[in-house]
């Protein structure tokens, strides 16, 4: 039945997944004093979810890698997610792929951590950059995660029980 507790966390997961593809993960900003000048690195800036770009000053992108992986692992943990939704008739398999989901979302927050680290040595070591919404909501459908496992053991238990006393 797709009105139960761990369909609306399930949902969740794909509304914060499709988010985090367009918005910025990590951002690194230096800001010159005796020049006018800035620099700053962007992962997953809006539209161009697969990209990190390097500006410098006036947006003259200076750098530009592919991230296309980070991309990959957000959609197939969003389309993972959705399709655990409609498997409500077989509950076992609803856990094996809430723990799919789960290797996909941790590999999806590593593969945004590592990225960010290889940006940040990429200019300016001293600056320190700073990670955004992108992973936090990603750190959010992992624990939306975990909230729907626990609902669908919950059910399983429930189900369970009931079979014992016929």
């Amino acid at each position: 039945m797709i009105q139960r507790v761990q369909s609306i966390f399930l949902f969740l997961i794909v509304v914060l997944m499709a988010a985090a593809l367009f918005l910025p993960v990590w951002e690194k900003t230096n800001s010159y004093t005796l020049t006018d000048s800035k620099e700053s690195v962007t992962i997953g800036e809006k539209a161009t979810l697969t990209t990190w770009k390097l500006t410098h000053s006036k947006n003259e992108i200076k750098e530009e890698k592919s991230t296309f992986y980070i991309a990959a692992l957000a959609i197939l943990s969003a389309l993972v997610a959705g399709y655990t939704i409609f498997r409500y008739d077989n509950r076992r398999i609803q856990l094996y792929l809430c723990i799919a989901i789960d290797l996909l979302l941790a590999g999806t927050s590593t593969a945004m951590i590592i990225t960010g680290n290889s940006a940040s040595s990429k200019f300016s070591p001293s600056v320190q950059g700073n990670f955004t919404t992108g992973l936090y909501l990603v750190i959010g459908a992992l624990i939306c995660n975990l909230i729907a496992k626990r609902f669908i053991r919950r059910d399983d238990m429930m189900v369970k029980s009931a079979d014992r006393l016929r």
